[in-house]
């Protein structure tokens, strides 16, 4: 969110590299223009592997690091951090695929440590063929040891409205949340809407 710049090259079918910077004071709430001046910034840099796979059909698997400078604006100033996703994803046939994610983040910029996602998704069980049916599983480790392991479950059901247009719907179920210790299950329900062409 906010001020991004990203480039990506891809020298054949099946392979790409792709480079970003961000501002690092970018949110979800403001354009956070006026903070360039800071000059800290969050950079990207991810490699993909996209193979077709004979009888199966497209995979898409990427190693991403990133690294964020030290935010200087804050009070206390916020240390600067590094990280590494992994993702794994593979159509099994026409209908089912599975994907698996893994993140590890060095510092404090979130109080995850480690995250591991695993899940499936299988077009047109309800209605079109187009449509997806999910399922997938989270566990969070978390970098303080006054929180807790968080473990998420979520069900949820994309509609191709159209065919520039999906929509989603779907539910979590959070098992110990990390940042509440006072309840230990917290039920969130949210929908999409997404424009690509």
């Amino acid at each position: 969110h906010g001020p991004t710049v990203e480039a990506s090259v891809r020298p054949s079918d099946e392979f790409y590299l792709s480079a970003g910077v961000a501002n690092a004071y970018n949110n979800t709430q403001e354009s956070e223009m006026d903070s360039i001046h800071y000059k800290d910034f969050f950079y990207t840099m991810e490699v993909g592997f996209t193979p077709y796979v004979e009888g199966m059909g497209r995979g898409r698997y990427t190693v991403m690091g990133w690294y964020i400078d030290e935010r200087t604006r804050d009070t206390p100033a916020i240390p600067s951090d590094s990280g590494l996703t992994l993702v794994a994803g593979q159509q099994l046939n026409d209908r089912l695929q599975v994907w698996a994610r893994y993140a590890y983040a060095d510092g404090t910029t979130t109080n995850i440590r480690q995250l591991a996602q695993a899940g499936l998704g299988y077009m047109g069980l309800l209605g079109s063929p187009s449509n997806m049916t999910g399922f997938a599983f989270s566990f969070a480790q978390p970098r303080s040891d006054q929180s807790r392991e968080e473990k998420v479950l979520e069900v949820f059901e994309r509609l191709q409205v159209s065919r520039f247009t999906q929509f989603s719907v779907g539910a979590q179920a959070i098992f110990d949340p990390g940042n509440n210790p006072n309840v230990s299950t917290v039920g969130v329900f949210y929908a999409r809407l997404r424009l690509a062409f």
